[in-house]
């Protein structure tokens, strides 16, 4: 997430998704969407965490060298 880090003035993480297949409905997919992100627990605010995992976005945390925990 720090490489694509949630936008400026997206104060509401739960916005990422809708947005997200709200683009690609626009380009004419209609078909399922499965997002994963990678974040470190320790950099990225709870509150998004939260807000990213409670909308069905996938979130990867680095547990081990090589190995990730679903969040």
């Amino acid at each position: 997430m720090n490489d694509c880090p949630i936008p400026e003035g997206y104060d509401d993480a739960c916005r990422v998704r809708p947005s997200i297949e709200s683009a690609f409905k626009e380009l004419g997919y209609t078909g399922p969407i499965s997002i994963t992100a990678f974040a470190d627990q320790k950099q990225i605010p709870d509150h998004h965490l939260l807000a990213l995992s409670s909308t069905g976005v996938v979130l990867l945390i680095p547990s081990f060298p090589g190995t990730y925990t679903v969040a």
